[in-house]
């Protein structure tokens, strides 16, 4: 290697830290807390930093009235990551900044040395230099480091689902490794580490299992399966002390499951979804895609640098489908599904979906649809590598065309370089989505400080009581709306009830009241919170169901509460005042372990599984019935027939050409679902009800068009067995569903245009989202008639390797007879 190519290769080393310092530099010089947006709480002061680190240890939360809350257990080591600065007496400021400085340079590095191995490991990349593979991997690291879901997890606050980013791409090296039979002891150990540290994020920590038990799958073996038990086992042994309080504490995870209405969340999931041609760029988010919003001259930036990417992988995948190895197969396939999984409710497996959000508790894990997105953008990244690798390797021009990939992947996160994560653009949309880079108002932090001084056993009581209040713009903050840190990490207890509270029915009555003004409502409402102490703030609004009451009656409040005989005024400045209450009940440890609790109403899944009624559609065990008979058919060895069917499962049905066959065999409903589905109908209830008769029919061919395929898979290839071929069986058969899904997927973007027409409540949206959807289906297809060859060819070259040893061993027992 010469010495110019080493200095590009430690030029693109550092890049990733350099990138990141462009995502943040705005932010890093100007003071202020990042926050006030949904679950962004990371305090502003140092003392509130030291005292989360203190009380994140306990299952005990002295706020929300008292009472356990076990699940905190499991984020101690991402908060112990930002609160550290509290001990050291570092405000929000660097709390803030600092850790997503690290969280985005670390991303990228980790991806791209993810990318580096795989592409040594895996691909075939001869022609390719160590020069064009640095710059492939980093472009896949960049691609994965300021990805759309990464800019909408920083910006919502969600700090420990983006601080297990960097923790991915390692995990997924070692699974590999240890699929491919590398010394396990030392990986069941890093594994298990990594496990405890992404345990966090819930979402991630079964995310990483699923793909643990396909690569299990995949490449099956009693040292692999023995590998993953071991560190399930030393996973649950690290985190026993957060496990065991979540199990085992009354309301806990058992609890909160129990008492979930299945249908209820369900109902919402259509609604909250992302649109299914975002998720092919990578960018959804719910129902609005903040990035989108965030990216100058209406996105159009983005789109390009998405969309050349995505139609130059497609079309590599065509051309040099049978160069892939099993590896890259097996990622594609997961690309390919986890864009339209991640569609949820507006997916081509909405119908799917669906039926497990109203009958199965796990996939509430994913109630929040925007959590799936880490599938397409892990996918996504890994394939770009296979193929930019390939496509590098075979043009004259290595440099330049290196150096177009690494352009590429930087304009896609052109919506980071404003270096405030696109505050102002943000916050244009007046839909209170923009972060803010808020200062803490001079007399609120003084009114803090008194607070916390107060040696009295009583509570803090922040009015308006509302736990994600909407924040007023001030020289101090920017419109948003999102939790409040300032109470939620407050070291003197903060007096409020979730809505989820045991005890929240009681104190609604008296909070709306204390809002009327109604002295005896504001005595007792201080009374039951054993409120010694009342602050006011006058730079937010009331954001919760009495946000009509808090705005008729905010004015006449500020006015007549030093008049009230039970508070008494301490402190009064322009944004926040301070009261002091002359008679309160002191402190309880749990004000809700000493009330009534009502039980919670039983699901009605669980009311229907309790009585023994059938709980899904009949044709689910005409599935799970072809599902076992092909799985007896399968070529799979002898390990058992529980084994035999999870591969088969594999095998066949989530290939991309049968989950198309699958789709085209559902077309006779497929349109006026995905109608629903798009509008936020929900298509068998009302307004829709003469839709009602439709769902069976919709849930016998989708459920059906599975095993339909399975069984033309095992007709074909029995047909060209009994012919005497070898190979192309199963692609025969699947000619004649191909040809009627592409018939279906051309009447489907025939009749959304109609339905336009004739229903105007529908409006163009559906132009748009018919395009995505069809767009996906083309692709989906054209990819399963790259793989589906390949995929064929090794079953037929591992059927040969079988027969020739079954044949020498027979020879062998012939020769010593």
């Amino acid at each position: 290697m010469t010495h110019p190519q080493r200095l590009a290769i430690i030029a693109m080393r550092v890049a990733p830290l350099l990138l990141a310092l462009a995502c943040t530099w705005r932010l890093l010089i100007e003071p202020g807390t990042i926050g006030h947006l949904n679950d962004g709480l990371v305090p502003p002061h140092s003392f509130m930093l030291a005292d989360v680190l203190r009380s994140c240890v306990y299952a005990w939360e002295k706020h929300y009235l008292g009472g356990l809350m076990a699940m905190k257990l499991t984020t101690i080591v991402p908060v112990s990551f930002y609160t550290v600065f509290g001990l050291a007496g570092l405000d929000g400021h660097w709390a803030t900044k600092i850790p997503l400085v690290v969280v985005i340079w670390t991303s990228i590095w980790a991806m791209a040395s993810f990318c580096r191995w795989f592409v040594r490991e895996h691909v075939d990349s001869r022609g390719a230099g160590p020069l064009a593979i640095e710059a492939v991997a980093l472009a896949s690291g960049i691609i994965y480091g300021v990805s759309p879901f990464m800019f909408s997890s920083v910006v919502t606050g969600s700090f420990v689902q983006y601080a297990t980013f960097p923790v991915l791409p390692p995990m997924l090296r070692m699974l590999l490794e240890l699929a491919d039979g590398r010394p396990a002891t030392s990986r069941v150990i890093l594994l298990a580490l990594c496990f405890s540290l992404v345990v966090a994020s819930v979402q991630n920590y079964f995310i990483m299992w699923g793909f643990a038990a396909v690569v299990a799958l995949v490449r099956f073996s009693w040292r692999m399966l023995v590998a993953c038990a071991a560190t399930a086992a030393l996973t649950c042994l690290l985190n026993s002390y957060s496990f065991l309080p979540l199990l085992l504490t009354p309301g806990g995870l058992g609890g909160s499951i129990s008492g979930m209405d299945y249908a209820a969340q369900a109902a919402g999931i259509v609604r909250h979804s992302q649109d299914l041609y975002l998720t092919m760029l990578g960018a959804g988010w719910k129902h609005r895609d903040l990035y989108m919003r965030a990216v100058p001259f209406e996105g159009i930036p983005f789109v390009i640098a998405a969309l050349v990417p995505l139609v130059g992988v497609v079309a590599g995948l065509v051309r040099w489908r049978g160069e892939l190895s099993r590896y890259e197969r097996l990622f594609v396939v997961l690309w390919v599904l986890s864009v339209g999984v991640a569609a949820a409710g507006k997916g081509p497996f909405a119908a799917l979906m669906l039926w497990g959000y109203e009958h199965i508790g796990a996939t509430h894990i994913y109630r929040s649809p925007q959590r799936l997105m880490l599938l397409p953008t892990l996918g996504f990244c890994i394939v770009f590598a296979a193929v930019g690798v390939r496509f590098v390797a075979r043009v004259p021009r290595q440099a330049l065309w290196a150096s177009a990939l690494i352009g590429f992947a930087v304009l896609r996160g052109i919506a980071f370089y404003s270096g405030d994560l696109g505050t102002w653009r943000l916050a244009e949309a007046q839909d209170h989505s923009a972060v803010a880079n808020y200062r803490v108002p001079p007399e609120y932090g003084c009114d803090l400080a008194a607070s916390i001084a107060d040696e009295r056993a009583g509570r803090v009581l922040f009015v308006p009581v509302s736990h994600s209040p909407l924040y007023l713009e001030t020289e101090y903050q920017i419109r948003s709306q999102g939790g409040d840190p300032t109470f939620q990490s407050s070291p003197r207890p903060a007096a409020y009830a979730f809505p989820f509270h045991p005890a929240y029915p009681w104190l609604a009555p008296l909070m709306r009241g204390f809002y009327e003004c109604d002295p005896r409502s504001a005595a007792m409402l201080a009374g039951q919170f054993s409120a010694a102490s009342v602050i006011v703030r006058r730079d937010l609004e009331d954001h919760s169901g009495r946000k009509g009451v808090w705005l008729e009656n905010d004015e006449r409040l500020f006015a007549e509460l030093p008049e009230m005989a039970s508070f008494e005024r301490l402190s009064a400045g322009r944004y926040s005042e301070r009261y002091d209450v002359a008679d309160y009940m002191p402190m309880v440890r749990s004000f809700a372990a000493g009330m009534r609790v009502e039980p919670a109403p039983v699901p009605p899944a669980v009311q229907a599984a309790a009585s023994g009624a059938p709980s899904g559609p009949s044709s689910v065990g005409f599935l799970l019935a072809a599902i076992g008979i092909s799985a007896l058919l399968a070529r799979s060895g002898a390990v058992g027939v529980a084994v035999r069917v999870v591969r088969a499962v594999y095998r066949y049905v989530p290939d991309p050409v049968l989950a198309l066959a699958w789709l085209g065999l559902g077309g006779l409903t497929f349109v006026p679902a995905i109608i629903c589905a798009q509008t936020n109908i929900p298509w068998w209830d009302d307004p829709w009800s003469d839709l009602t008769f439709l769902r069976p029919f919709y849930d016998a061919f989708n459920w059906g068009g599975v095993a339909a395929a399975i069984a033309l898979w095992h007709i074909g290839r029995f047909l060209n067995r009994m012919r005497g071929e070898r190979r192309g069986g199963g692609w025969a058969a699947l000619d004649t569903p191909m040809r009627f899904f592409l018939c279906c997927g051309a009447a489907f973007s025939v009749a959304l245009p109609l339905s336009v027409l004739l229903d105007p409540v529908l409006h163009g949206r559906l132009f748009v989202v018919g395009g995505g959807c069809l767009i996906y289906y083309l692709v989906a297809a054209a990819l399963g008639m790259a793989v589906f060859p390949a995929v064929e060819r090794a079953a037929d070259a591992a059927w040969a390797d079988r027969t020739r040893a079954e044949s020498a061993s027979a020879s062998l027992s012939v020769a010593d007879s």
